[in-house]
């Protein structure tokens, strides 16, 4: 039997926890979620008191993340893959605990939850 060899695909952030949306409600003080979205995609609408940083300018705002003792930062976008590389680079630079929301901003919002809007 060959053994098969892990995909190449596979980044480090498989192994992150996954914070159902419904727990990450119930919990604020325990976590504090990370929208790493666009502007436009943010401003549309987001997760209650989520921090804003884009993906790609992740490495150029790791102070807003450092300041939450105590709470694990719950990286989420729109789908996941955006996500996924913002927790690599963070994991990379030794920023966490790291928890991904589970279903993203997608999940959230099919499942009819609260979010804020630009000046809401």
């Amino acid at each position: 039997m060959r053994r098969r060899r892990p995909s190449p695909l596979l980044s480090e952030s498989a192994s992150l926890p996954l914070v159902p949306p419904e727990r990450l409600r119930a919990s604020p003080e325990a976590y504090q979620p990370v929208d790493v979205r666009s502007r436009a995609g943010y401003l549309s609408g987001r997760v209650p008191g989520a921090l804003h940083v884009p993906w790609d300018l992740i490495g150029e705002h790791l102070e807003p993340m450092r300041a939450r003792p105590g709470r694990t930062l719950v990286l989420y976008c729109e789908h996941g893959g955006r996500a996924r590389r913002a927790a690599d680079h963070l994991r990379s630079m030794g920023i966490g605990p790291l928890a991904l929301l589970n279903g993203h901003m997608a999940r959230w919002r099919g499942l009819g939850l609260p979010f804020e809007r630009d000046g809401a």
